[in-house]
């Protein structure tokens, strides 16, 4: 009877040098439970430990901002640029107040506010009166 041949090892995986981005983090916030999550630079998807959402992560290069929901408060993060975020917990419609000078960031978040206590089905009436 002949006796099976045991496999070769395999081989080690060569010794790659440690990137210039190794220890650094970056933070997104989850699509589950809105908690902020840490993670390393390079991940493509990040599993909550408290709700274990899976959220993928924005491409390299992607500037993000953030901003609190004027109507349930929660912190949301949007692609730097947009103007209005809708947050996933209340719905509100929010105007991102990036590009809004100092001046009027008092008038934009009192705005996100009635928004959110009105509950407008039609938020772009309101909107188009001060653009």
């Amino acid at each position: 009877m002949p006796v099976p041949l045991a496999p070769y090892p395999t081989p080690p995986a060569p010794h790659t040098p440690p990137s210039a981005n190794a220890g650094q983090q970056s933070q997104l916030v989850c699509s589950g439970c809105r908690n902020l999550l840490l993670y390393p630079v390079g991940a493509s998807s990040v599993c909550c430990a408290v709700c274990n959402a899976v959220t993928a992560v924005p491409p390299p290069g992607t500037e993000m901002a953030q901003l609190i929901c004027g109507g349930c408060h929660t912190l949301l993060m949007y692609i730097r640029g947009a103007t209005s975020v809708q947050c996933s917990c209340c719905h509100t419609v929010n105007l991102a107040m990036e590009g809004i000078n100092k001046h009027h960031r008092a008038e934009v978040q009192q705005l996100n506010q009635t928004i959110y206590r009105a509950k407008l089905n039609d938020t772009e009436t309101l909107l188009s009166w001060f653009c």
